[in-house]
């Protein structure tokens, strides 16, 4: 797990004010090179179903002549925790560009352009980020993880805003079962001129690295 208050803490200010300011454009593709089917995505190969669910949920459609689909829309970076009216950095910037693939991956996928890519994120104006950005909002991520061993009966409960979660590559068999509560299905942006809180509380860094 990672602690997205501590991310949205120790990322650097100038990053986050900059993804703040300009918000997140993100792009994915279907049914081409890269990426999942279409109807896998969507539950549907009908277009004209495709194209109203994305209109619905802000996202543009722009049908290919390979029969694929490339979706673009645009979000906010940061995000008010509706309970407890955190300012959090809220958002799949990092996980939606390559220097979350393994080293090797990102030598074979080089000469691939982002947009390309089954999926990939901008500046919300469509400015490429530029990787050194992108590798220090992982170091963040990576610096605030806390992991665990699960054990045989364990219930986890996590609060999806508060928490970014994922797993460790494993062997062997396990079976888990997810149930979601309290849906929040478009988290209010962070009004424009909220101040960021980007210092980490005494001793952070230091208790989640130990």
């Amino acid at each position: 797990m990672c602690d997205i208050r501590t991310v949205s803490r120790i990322l650097d200010g100038g990053i986050q004010r900059e993804f703040c300011k300009r918000g997140i454009q993100y792009t994915r593709n279907y049914g081409a090179e890269f990426g999942v089917s279409i109807e896998y995505a969507f539950g549907t190969t009908d277009r004209a179903e495709v194209d109203k669910y994305c209109e619905a949920n802000d996202i543009a459609t722009q049908w290919n002549d390979n029969a694929s689909l490339t979706t673009r829309f645009r979000r906010s970076s940061h995000a008010v925790h509706p309970e407890t009216g955190e300012d959090l950095w809220f958002n799949y910037a990092t996980f939606y560009s390559r220097v979350t693939l393994e080293p090797r991956m990102r030598r074979l996928l080089r000469g691939v352009s982002d947009s390309s890519l089954a999926f990939s994120a901008a500046y919300g104006d469509g400015e490429p980020v530029p990787e050194s950005v992108f590798d220090a909002c992982r170091e963040a991520y990576e610096t605030a993880i806390y992991r665990f061993e699960w054990r045989q009966g364990d219930l986890l409960l996590l609060d999806n805003m508060l928490c970014a979660h994922g797993r460790d590559s494993f062997e062997g068999a396990r079976e888990t079962y997810v149930v979601m509560a309290d849906e929040v299905v478009r988290p209010q942006p962070m009004s424009a001129g909220t101040r960021l809180v980007t210092e980490p509380m005494p001793g952070e860094v230091e208790e989640i690295r130990a």
